[in-house]
């Protein structure tokens, strides 16, 4: 009698740890897919800012990051209350990491520092480029302070250029992809930014300097 009733407690045992299971992986597994959705957010997010334009797919994913990365948290925490209190360590590893990716966005976000770090692996050539134009072109410069546009390379670094000008001071380059329905580059200014650069195709211009004689920029046009 004692042996069939220790049979039938170690049966409801087995079938109580087996449900456990099932529930832990049923909320855990979601938990981590929402928190490699969150890392995988953040990691496109940087590669976005480190153009210097956001682009038509940078709006919405900076809009997307805004969105989903709180309500992302919000599930990870909300699944891991939703552990068995055995196993509720089990929901601190994705809530760590939801808050440790919505930190690196918020960092991302203030800093720039995509954008900073791309640019130096690039810089090199970039002034590889400016050291080759042809010194004539300085002498078409109009009154605006704009000169021809000259050929640079169709990719200068990582970035890919789609045209460049000669101006008082320097030379502006356009970045391919632009900023949304603007325009956006990087301009190489010893002198620094001046207000004569701006005109009716170079509107209301934004100057970020990135280092040494060197800017980023975005436009209307």
């Amino acid at each position: 009698m004692c042996v069939k009733q220790d049979d039938q407690m170690q049966s409801s045992t087995a079938v109580v740890n087996s449900t456990s299971r099932a529930r832990v992986l049923a909320v855990f597994l979601p938990a981590c897919g929402f928190t490699a959705l969150m890392i995988l957010l953040v990691l496109a997010f940087a590669w976005t800012l480190s153009k210097p334009g956001t682009g038509f797919f940078g709006s919405y994913l900076v809009l997307g990051s805004v969105l989903l990365v709180p309500a992302s948290l919000i599930a990870v925490v909300v699944f891991g209350l939703a552990l068995p209190r055995g196993n509720r360590l089990l929901g601190v590893a994705p809530i760590v990491v939801a808050i440790g990716a919505m930190s690196l966005w918020a960092v991302t976000w203030v800093t720039q520092w995509p954008l900073d770090v791309r640019f130096a692996a690039s810089e090199s050539d970039f002034q590889a480029v400016v050291e080759q134009i042809d010194p004539a072109a300085l002498q078409h410069l109009v009154a605006d302070g704009w000169g021809d546009p000259v050929a640079v390379p169709r990719r200068i670094g990582t970035y890919e250029i789609s045209n460049a000008s000669v101006v008082h001071g320097g030379v502006i380059f356009y970045e391919a992809h632009g900023n949304f329905f603007d325009d956006a580059g990087f301009a190489y200014l010893p002198q620094g930014p001046t207000d004569d650069l701006a005109n009716g195709g170079f509107e209301s211009p934004q100057w970020r300097h990135l280092r040494g004689p060197w800017y980023s920029w975005t436009a209307s046009w």
